[in-house]
């Protein structure tokens, strides 16, 4: 089976090809991320202040997940702390 040899030119213009698929997947991709993280429209104050709300109760929530999962993590490693102490001699 003969195999084919590219040619400088043709890894040229494959890599544009490519470059150029990269470019739009990434323009994509910041369409998409810019639509699902960008600010609620606010008509009226009582919007505004729940918008504000709602985003205080998402930082306290991530804190507390954050902190419930150190804290079980923590819990693990001192198991097998205790476990390797108690094996030792």
């Amino acid at each position: 089976m003969k195999q084919h040899r590219f040619t400088l030119e043709e890894i040229d213009a494959r890599r544009a090809e490519l470059r150029q698929q990269i470019r739009v997947q990434k323009n994509l991709l910041q369409k998409k991320y810019e639509q699902t993280f960008q600010a609620p429209v606010v008509d009226t104050k009582f919007q505004s202040w729940m918008n504000k709300a709602d985003a205080a109760f998402s930082l306290f929530d991530g804190f507390m997940t954050g902190f419930k999962i150190f804290k079980s993590l923590r819990s693990v490693f001192r198991h097998f702390r205790q476990e390797a102490s108690d094996k030792e001699p």
